[in-house]
């Protein structure tokens, strides 16, 4: 039997050992005291949430986020949301994780072919140098280029950090041709390097779980720290521009609140916090809505990643049709 994907759900439609991921889980009690789960399934077309009322004692212990289950039950409209009412949920294996996981919008190769071009393009020699000694190694290549760039907010998928990284050091090469005070080379190797720590931040396959490390640590003392070891490892590399590689990678974040241990102070690492707070919310804002569009509404649900509202696509059918 063919499965079908989350994208193909229709109000009404039955689940019958149907195979999702399982991208969350919580347990909750409801107004009469009555246990009951809320969970998110996810394949590669989206998420779909779920309850489980009155559910048996000891069925969430038998699951494990990240992972497969199979689904029974009823897909129902809900505060104008497709929603499905779980009658059964069991663990299952996930051999080929395609079908579950999203992946970026942009094909893997045309992904590649761009980082190799843009490297390519980088004019000074310490620069250029130290994009190779970082990326060189091809596992950390591939880590690279299969990494996600956040868990949900944007760019949640497999080969997101590449995708995000390159969106964000093309904005930074615009913005360099309309200010010359603006290094090109250096905006871009830190565009490029940004987030790098997120290699090591989340898992690759599954719900994008953080990483021990990732909880510990951080992505940006991470991505500062292998950006450090590989400027170590290049003999004779420049202390002035170690000095504004690593500031632009610790300042990305803008503000101390938000988790840079230091605010912007150079012309490039104030660009690449401004470019990739761009391309984080804008790219957000667009995930958000093939997630939490509500059925014949202008709005969706409310958006975290945008202070906490409700997102306006607009009710033309023009626009709906696009």
């Amino acid at each position: 039997m063919t499965r079908l994907n989350v994208a193909d759900l229709e109000q009404g439609m039955s689940l019958k050992k149907a195979p999702f991921l399982l991208a969350t889980l919580e347990e909750a009690i409801d107004r009469n005291d009555n246990a009951y789960l809320k969970v998110t399934l996810r394949d590669r077309s989206g998420d779909l949430q779920g309850r489980y009322w009155r559910v048996p004692e000891g069925v969430a212990d038998r699951l494990t986020v990240g992972k497969g289950v199979e689904v029974s039950g009823q897909v129902e409209e809900y505060k104008g949301t497709l929603q499905a009412r779980v009658q059964n949920i069991v663990a299952c294996e996930i051999e080929d994780w395609a079908p579950y996981v999203p992946t970026s919008r942009r094909p893997k190769d045309e992904l590649v072919d761009e980082l190799q071009r843009l490297i390519y393009s980088i004019k000074n020699p310490w620069l250029k140098q130290l994009l190779k000694e970082v990326l060189g190694d091809p596992a950390v290549q591939d880590a690279f280029i299969l990494a996600p760039a956040a868990k949900r907010y944007h760019h949640a998928c497999v080969g997101g950090l590449l995708e995000h990284s390159l969106d964000v050091a093309r904005l930074v090469v615009f913005v360099s041709r309309r200010y010359p005070e603006l290094d090109r080379d250096l905006g871009a190797t830190v565009a490029l390097l940004h987030d790098i720590g997120k290699m090591d931040s989340y898992e690759r396959y599954g719900a994008f779980e953080f990483t021990d490390a990732g909880n510990l640590l951080g992505h940006i003392y991470m991505g500062s720290a292998r950006v450090e070891a590989a400027i170590e490892r290049i003999e004779g590399f420049p202390d002035e521009l170690r000095l504004r590689v690593v500031h632009g990678i610790l300042a990305h974040h803008g503000e101390k609140e938000k988790g840079s241990p230091v605010t912007p102070r150079t012309p490039e690492a104030i660009v690449v916090h401004f470019a990739d707070d761009l391309d984080g919310r804008l790219r957000g804002w667009v995930d958000h809505v093939s997630r939490e569009r509500t059925v014949d509404s202008a709005w969706t649900l409310r958006s975290r990643m945008h202070d906490d509202v409700r997102l306006y696509i607009g009710s033309g059918e023009e626009w709906q049709e696009s």
